[in-house]
């Protein structure tokens, strides 16, 4: 745990970067600690784009509808609230549709899944909204909604 202990945060990073390779040359202490960090960090990056296997999980469903429902808005300036809502229920019904396939479902995994479509129209609501906060640096105006052109962070909500 980085922090904690004798030394702290800087005798853990002199200890890290004591374990680099000679390889790596002749580093200040603070360039090597950079170093070894980002070779931890690089193996857990992701490989793929979204899978059948990770579309179906509330990270892709949340994803894929964020992508989509603001590729719309930006391509076609066009964003009514409901699309993205629409756009979470067709993907959390077509789960449950397609889980259906391989085990049984019955009406309650219907409506589950029906809630699930409201919870990621909120989860991604709320990114979009909080993004939109950070990109106009934190600032809370007021958005036209009229027919003025909406970025890609516009907020829904």
């Amino acid at each position: 745990m980085i922090g904690v202990g004798k030394g702290g945060a800087a005798a853990d990073m002199q200890s890290r970067a004591s374990r680099l390779p000679a390889a790596f040359g002749d580093y200040s202490s603070r360039e090597s600690s950079s170093i070894m960090l980002l070779q931890e960090v690089s193996g857990k990056i992701p490989t793929e784009f979204f899978t059948r296997d990770s579309i179906f999980t509330f990270t892709g469903i949340t994803g894929a509808t964020f992508v989509v429902a603001n590729g719309i808005q930006k391509a076609f300036d066009w964003n009514p609230k409901w699309l993205a809502l629409l756009l979470a229920e067709i993907l959390c019904l077509l789960g449950v549709y397609i889980r259906g396939m391989h085990s049984s479902v019955d009406m309650v995994d219907y409506a589950l899944g029906f809630l699930n479509g409201f919870l990621v129209f909120c989860t991604v609501g709320g990114a979009t909204s909080g993004a939109s906060k950070l990109s106009s640096g934190g600032s809370s105006a007021v958005v036209d909604r009229g027919d003025a052109k909406r970025g890609f962070f516009t907020p829904w909500l």
